[in-house]
């Protein structure tokens, strides 16, 4: 199996891990068992990691890892933020942003969307998932690294106003009253207010937590604002926002497949949603499910091998060396399935 060295840059996410158990086995350079997966980390045998050259036992494991490191980093911010109601940005900077920016270098689109499936930690993960892909839309896009650091900490810390939403609100597994949902409505308030009060967050970055749900044609909320008015970090959360949220087992509504949420995203690219930044994200997520084994909804299977961003989105699959082409709306399910991730509203 092939294993994948852990740089210095790493000493941090072995530290972090001081009183917990370790999620997969450490192995030393010359491959002696230092640790095994599920034991409780020392200082002493944190130190000892950092002291010799650590290894995972397969790169999954190693951004298992890291995605432990974030969700931990990221409860002590919500504690935080209860506390002061204004965010712990060192710390973020410090600690969260280089772990989103790793993960955020997933290659496979299947592994990264596998990576991001929430069994636990719902709204957590999902400001994970949201940090990630908002951070690939930036890379995709361009954005030098000082934009994309921002982007980062205003991306994966969209949704921190939903921490002055009631639980029962959160977690109703039913339609919310009108009432329920304007109050639904208020955490990108309540999350621009913290933002705003925090010392170095800029307004941009602010706005993201205020503007995120508001669309380009003006039927968003929490003011209808369109696009024009919305700032640009705000556009892309928008979009990685809706993917990871469609893509999900919420409370109150199943998940739908991933073609589908690719077609509402490239009709949506003409009135909903960012022209540009729709169209980076669609054409890195279609290029990366070419190759991807589908089952059909009369239980064949095949290849997907293309997917065209047409009018209604439309993906050839080769199905016993013969080419069909189905809707978004088909049936067509992943065999490597990560549909049916779980999150909150």
């Amino acid at each position: 199996m092939r294993k994948v060295m852990v740089g210095m840059d790493d000493s941090q996410s072995v530290r972090r891990l001081i009183g917990r158990p370790v999620p997969t086995n450490l192995i030393s350079r010359h491959g002696a068992l230092v640790l095994s997966k599920g034991q409780i980390l020392t200082p002493a045998q944190a130190l000892k990691a950092e002291r010799h050259a650590i290894t995972y036992m397969n790169e999954r494991d190693r951004y298992e890892h890291f995605l432990q490191d974030v969700t931990h980093e990221l409860h002590d911010v919500l504690h935080f933020v209860r506390r002061r109601e204004q965010l712990p940005l060192k710390e973020i900077e410090d600690n969260i942003s280089p772990l989103i920016m790793k993960l955020s270098q997933i290659e496979s689109v299947t592994s990264l969307l596998n990576l991001l499936r929430a069994h636990d930690e719902y709204t957590v993960r999902h400001s994970v998932a949201v940090g990630v892909l908002s951070t690939r839309i930036g890379q995709l896009w361009g954005l030098d690294d000082t934009d994309l650091q921002a982007l980062i900490v205003a991306a994966t810390m969209h949704d921190i106003g939903k921490i002055k939403v009631p639980e029962e609100v959160l977690n109703k597994p039913g339609s919310l009253t009108y009432d329920e949902f304007r109050l639904m409505k208020q955490h990108t308030v309540y999350g621009y207010q913290v933002m705003e009060k925090t010392k170095g967050l800029s307004l941009r970055q602010a706005l993201t937590a205020l503007q995120h749900h508001e669309r380009m044609d003006g039927s968003g909320y929490p003011f209808g604002s369109p696009g024009t008015e919305t700032a640009l970090f705000a556009r892309i959360v928008a979009i990685a926002d809706v993917f990871h949220a469609m893509i999900s087992n919420r409370v109150y509504k199943k998940a739908v497949s991933i073609f589908e949420v690719l077609d509402e995203i490239n009709s949506g690219k003409r009135v909903k949603y960012d022209m540009n930044f729709a169209t980076v994200f669609l054409n890195s997520i279609c290029s990366g499910l070419k190759g991807v084994p589908v089952t059909l909804d009369d239980g064949r299977r095949g290849t997907v091998m293309e997917i065209r961003q047409e009018d209604r989105l439309e993906i050839e699959v080769d199905v016993n060396e013969k080419t069909l082409v189905f809707h978004a709306d088909a049936g067509l399910t992943l065999e490597d399935e990560f549909a049916g991730l779980d999150t909150h509203r």
